[in-house]
């Protein structure tokens, strides 16, 4: 596609990105996450031999949205308004012509990779596995007709060692099941466990979609060997693990310079079944006091679904600091 100057050409390679300069107002990107992510499509537009904008497009093995693939844009990035409609038009007109009737963005393929925008901040700086984008982004979807479709946020917790009263009845009740909390011990076996609780605890959440066993194995692996195994925690009962809660040091306090201080809890969850109740804020806190034993001074709760039930754990240890959104719009069928 070619309007005026701009030129909107297809990669089909990492290498083609050395043929062209990048626009100063595009954030760096790693060509080698086309590779990781295996998007169908990748597109940039070009402006006298420069990169203005970029998008990935997934239209298989995406979230489900009203009983089909939804088509996805991801890796985007775009230098003024011009470059974005231009090409979040083009972005929509050929994953309707995929087939997709819905498009969500940002997100790399589905929610087990990034997604979302920041849509509201604080003086904080960015932490680990968080979204970062330039303001005007959001902005740019709904000015290309998208809508806010779901609202996330993460919350800091200023004090690790907070105590729920309303815990003591649920730790003897769960201790009464036989369920105990143990930390990570060896990687592959824990990791398969943790896999078979997480297809099933986060299956209802809205746009999920099923990842192979040895996918998540992967999208973890980086983190084998330099995240402290005591931070991630299991619960288990009869040799089962039916629950679990993982968390982080905030590594980018590290590239900052910055004394390491703050853990992350990115992610909990278990089996549902109603005698497990309450099992996700045990496994919480335990972990925050874990973390407050090793030094930590402070907590972020990352990138949690507004309305849900980790909403109601979360604010009664920590404070909102970051909201975000993901984005969709109908697609008109194709002609």
């Amino acid at each position: 596609m070619q309007t005026a100057n701009r030129e909107i050409v297809q990669i089909e390679s990492a290498d083609q990105y050395q043929q062209w300069e990048q626009d100063d107002r595009l954030p760096v990107f790693d060509a080698d996450q086309l590779l990781v992510h295996r998007p169908d499509a990748h597109w940039v537009q070009i402006q006298n031999q420069t990169i203005t904008a970029r998008c990935s497009l997934w239209w298989r093995e995406t979230p489900i949205v009203d009983g089909r693939p939804a088509g996805v844009i991801g890796h985007y990035a775009a230098a003024d308004e011009q470059a974005t409609a231009d090409l979040l038009d083009f972005a929509c007109r050929k994953l309707a012509a995929e087939g997709a009737r819905q498009v969500l963005g940002p997100m790399n393929q589905n929610t087990w990779h990034d997604y979302r925008f920041v849509i509201e901040s604080s003086e904080r700086p960015p932490f680990l596995f968080e979204p970062v984008n330039p303001p005007s982004a959001p902005e740019a979807f709904l000015a290309s007709g998208f809508q806010q479709v779901a609202s996330y946020f993460s919350a800091f917790v200023e004090d690790l060692t907070i105590q729920s009263p309303r815990l003591a009845r649920t730790c003897e009740r769960i201790h009464q099941q036989g369920i105990r909390l143990r930390v990570m011990d060896a990687y592959e076996a824990d990791m398969k466990q943790i896999y078979s609780v997480a297809r099933i605890a986060f299956q209802d959440h809205q746009y999920f979609s099923p990842i192979s066993e040895a996918a998540f194995i992967d999208l973890y692996r980086p983190f084998q060997h330099s995240v402290p195994t005591d931070l991630i925690l299991l619960a288990e009962r009869g040799g089962e693990v039916i629950g679990f809660c993982f968390a982080v040091p905030d590594l980018l306090q590290l590239r900052r310079g910055e004394n390491v201080n703050t853990v992350i809890i990115k992610t909990f969850g278990r089996l549902p079944d109603r005698q497990f109740a309450g099992l996700g804020q045990v496994m919480l806190e335990e972990t925050q006091h874990r973390a407050a034993a090793q030094g930590f001074k402070y907590g972020i709760h990352a990138l949690v679904r507004e309305a849900g039930a980790v909403q109601n754990i979360s604010r009664r240890y920590a404070t909102p600091i970051r909201r975000y959104g993901l984005f969709g719009k109908s697609l008109e069928l194709s002609p």
